[in-house]
């Protein structure tokens, strides 16, 4: 069976906040900088009605990963290929940068993310080549 197939089909909670996804429904904060708010604004809205900042942002802030990772794998997916040779992506490098812990609840995010990786790798400029080689080898992917 080909790893790919029907990875993203139980993706069916972009229609809802952190805050239900989670039951979780936090007080106004008492500190408030621009990342607190940011992240306490960002647990309220939709899924799929987050920017990409928002999500690298929570997913920094260790902030539902559960729910993030994967939807943070398929944009990479979508826009891989062209993104990578025309400017940075804050999304990619936040994913390159998580512990192997991060992904603990996200394997088949990760394992799509990897698949992805080694597919395009030659086509990426050298810095995210050299990231992409650096993430697949810390990895063990087997293709």
């Amino acid at each position: 069976m080909n790893k790919r197939n029907g990875f993203f089909k139980d993706i069916d909670f972009i229609n809802k906040s952190i805050e239900e996804l989670e039951n979780d429904y936090w007080e106004e904060p008492e500190f408030k900088s621009g990342l607190t708010m940011m992240c306490h604004k960002a647990r309220k809205k939709k899924i799929n009605e987050l920017t990409d900042d928002e999500i690298g942002t929570l997913i920094r802030q260790r902030i539902a990963l559960k729910y993030l990772l994967p939807v943070a794998v398929k944009k990479i997916e979508n826009y891989l290929g062209i993104l990578i040779d025309f400017y940075s992506s804050n999304l990619l490098d936040t994913l390159f940068s998580l512990n192997d812990c991060d992904w603990i609840d996200n394997e088949k995010a990760k394992e799509r993310l990897l698949m992805n990786l080694h597919d395009c790798s030659s086509d990426l400029n050298e810095e995210y080549k050299k990231l992409a080689e650096n993430f697949l080898n810390d990895n063990k992917f087997n293709y």
